[in-house]
């Protein structure tokens, strides 16, 4: 794309995208993203549909894949704040007002997936905590939170967990995140 005598660089397209769009891009694709993503994991947990890690994997890369295909030409489809960042301090494709707009739609998208999971499945999850002796916010109450966002370790590895959970810190979590978080902001 030409713009006067220059060529517009990709720094120039992101910031010449209108709000607007930004905003519906971002609410659309990440809201996309956690529903499918996350409705997986509920699905796995309630209904022992998706049993292992492999399928509950692939409808989450089906899920990114559709995020990216809703969103993309609306606003470039950074659908995670550490991307959004990433694009702000190396790549500098955003200005500090534009990243934080981003971040505000993504975070608008995943609640907005994540309250609609629950209305879905609300009272399964009730029925689910009772069952199995969980009270929210007490040790094990990871097995139901897990429908809303990941855990390491993965709390639903049985043969392990008590084990896994009792030797990994908090320290050692934010390390295997970061190292994760750093290896998809490089490759994007």
């Amino acid at each position: 794309m030409m713009a006067g005598n220059r060529e517009l660089t990709e720094s120039d397209a992101a910031t010449l995208r209108p709000l607007s769009k930004i905003f519906v891009g971002e609410v659309l694709g990440t809201f996309t993203l956690v529903f499918f993503g996350c409705g997986a994991i509920a699905t796995a947990v309630l209904a022992k549909a998706l049993m292992g890690l492999w399928q509950v994997a692939m409808v989450w890369g089906i899920a990114v894949a559709l995020g990216m295909y809703l969103s993309s030409h609306l606003s470039g489809a950074h659908l995670n704040p550490a991307v959004t960042l990433a694009f702000l301090f190396w790549r500098k494709t955003v200005t500090a007002k534009r990243a934080l707009f981003y971040i505000a739609s993504q975070l608008l998208g995943a609640i907005l997936a994540g309250s609609l999971i629950y209305a879905m499945f609300g009272q399964a999850i009730k029925r689910f905590e009772s069952a199995s002796g969980l009270i929210r916010g007490q040790s094990g109450s990871q097995l139901s939170a897990m429908m809303f966002g990941e855990y390491f370790p993965n709390p639903a590895l049985d043969s392990q967990a008590s084990y896994v959970f009792g030797k990994t810190g908090i320290s050692h979590a934010f390390l295997g995140e970061a190292l994760g978080t750093a290896f998809l902001v490089m490759v994007i």
